[in-house]
């Protein structure tokens, strides 16, 4: 969601609709001139491969990555800046 007093975009990088979403959902944020914060979402596979029966999902927010820092940059760009914050803490 956009928020217009502090104008932050929460893109979340689920692998699966990464494709879909990606030029749409930073041309978004690019439009808006918006904080983009990735966030890493661990064990997100676990969820259809349990249902109904829970499952716990861990989530790491990471620093916004302010409007000024992408936006000479094209959506690919942002989306592969992303990628590498969003699967950095998976190497460890």
């Amino acid at each position: 969601p956009i928020d217009s007093d502090n104008k932050l975009i929460r893109n979340i990088g689920f692998k699966e609709a990464q494709e879909f979403y990606r030029n749409k959902s930073f041309k978004l944020a690019q439009k808006a001139k918006a904080d983009i914060v990735p966030v890493t979402i661990y064990n997100s596979y676990e969820v259809s491969k349990r249902w109904p029966r829970r499952t716990v999902i861990n989530m790491e927010i990471h620093d916004p990555i302010p409007y000024e820092a992408y936006e000479s940059l094209s959506t690919n760009e942002i989306c592969e800046q992303v990628e590498v914050i969003i699967k950095e803490p998976m190497k460890a």
